[in-house]
């Protein structure tokens, strides 16, 4: 039942990532309805969707060391993660050079190639998720990793709460922003809520449903608040949002909602080739046709951002160029 949730959580996450990027790129574009509904838009979508998939890299962080060897660990995190940061920083950096004339900004080859200590667009997820998988291999201690689990996921929370005042040299701010939610997916893996939520799941859904609505209008309309003012209130609003998806995600996996378990289990894919797709949508509708009606351009950008890049994973597969998605090692199973 985990690895079923889990697909459908990634699957809404990825939507969400898409949906964020779209919006982000019409605004930049002047294709919007309103300023302040982009930044509530924004705001409600960035409180949680990027934690989550924080959340859910933890989630099999235990599981996963515990069958390799920290080394081995490692080279494993370079080919899946490293190395299609690289590949893809590469190339959407280089589309958006030649496409500079027809994009939001313009892309000039130094800031391409900096990508090594400079992260391109969405990739800074890639860069700080590899950083914290090092952390987390260097912390992890095979004998009492999970009794100290508590402390070093209390230790994450306190850098969260004072990551302003850390600062960002070095991106430690990647590190210090995003690190607890992905012990807090570490702590979960270690507990029997599946069968918990599975034996009473229409309450809990409405439930967590009702949560996520309080927590979010509260956060947005009565504090003022956006999803960048990092404190306490800011990881309440993330985690409860994530319970809401994690419950959400066991109930549609019950029913079986395959589309979205398709999305979950391309989302690599579609978070590496999506910002390709999706601007691209919007500069054919934008420049060639003259539309620039907001509602079609999300749906459109929103469908193309996640359609394509299925497409072009299933021609990578048949035409056997799956190093553009992961460096091509034989390494054991995780």
């Amino acid at each position: 039942m985990r690895e079923q949730w889990v697909d459908y959580a990634k699957g809404i996450g990825i939507i969400l990532v898409v949906i964020g990027h779209v919006n982000r790129g019409l605004d930049s574009a002047g294709i919007s309805i309103s300023e302040p509904f982009f930044k509530m838009f924004d705001s409600i979508i960035y409180t949680f969707h990027m934690p989550l998939f924080f959340f859910l890299s933890g989630l099999f962080f235990i599981s996963s060391i515990q069958k390799n060897s920290k080394p081995e660990f490692i080279k494993k995190k370079i080919a899946t993660i490293a190395y299609p940061y690289v590949i893809w920083s590469v190339i959407q950096g280089s589309i958006a050079i030649l496409l500079s004339n027809f994009t939001n900004k313009k892309t000039d080859l130094i800031s391409v190639l900096s990508f090594p200590y400079h992260p391109i667009g969405q990739f800074w997820f890639l860069y700080a998720l590899f950083m914290i998988f090092i952390v987390a291999c260097l912390i992890y201690n095979k004998r009492n990793f999970i009794t100290q689990l508590p402390i070093v996921t209390t230790v994450s929370f306190l850098l969260y709460i004072y990551s302003l005042n850390i600062g960002d040299l070095f991106h430690l701010n990647f590190i210090t922003n995003n690190i607890v939610f992905f012990f807090a997916g570490c702590v979960f893996s270690t507990l029997k809520f599946d069968q918990i939520a599975t034996k009473k799941n229409a309450m809990t859904l409405v439930i967590s449903a009702f949560m996520f609505i309080l927590v979010q209008y509260k956060f947005h309309f009565i504090d003022g608040m956006f999803y960048d003012r990092i404190g306490i209130s800011t990881f309440v609003v993330a985690m409860v949002s994530i319970y809401f998806v994690y419950v959400l995600s066991l109930t549609l996996s019950a029913i079986k909602v395959d589309l979205l378990s398709k999305l979950g289990n391309d989302s690599m894919v579609i978070f590496l080739v999506h910002i390709l797709c999706a601007s691209g949508t919007r500069i054919i509708l934008s420049k060639l046709f003259g539309i620039n009606n907001w509602y079609l351009h999300m749906i459109a950008g929103t469908i193309a951002g996640l359609v394509i890049p299925i497409i072009f994973f299933e021609l990578v597969k048949k035409l056997n160029l799956k190093f553009l998605l992961s460096y091509p090692v034989k390494s054991k199973s995780s």
